[in-house]
């Protein structure tokens, strides 16, 4: 992403909910209550891993 005004790269971090779409034959629900660190986590437990 790059900073509209600056041409310089935005690497500013939100806390605006991250959507995740899973498509799966299990019954998944997010680790948490949204963001980044909720992917990643309900994706490991998907991969068995804690």
């Amino acid at each position: 992403m790059v900073d509209p005004v600056t041409g310089e790269p935005h690497t500013q971090h939100t806390t605006y909910p991250v959507q995740l779409l899973l498509i799966d034959e299990g019954s998944w629900r997010p680790a948490t209550d949204g963001g980044l660190s909720g992917i990643a986590a309900t994706l490991l437990r998907v991969m068995g891993l804690e």
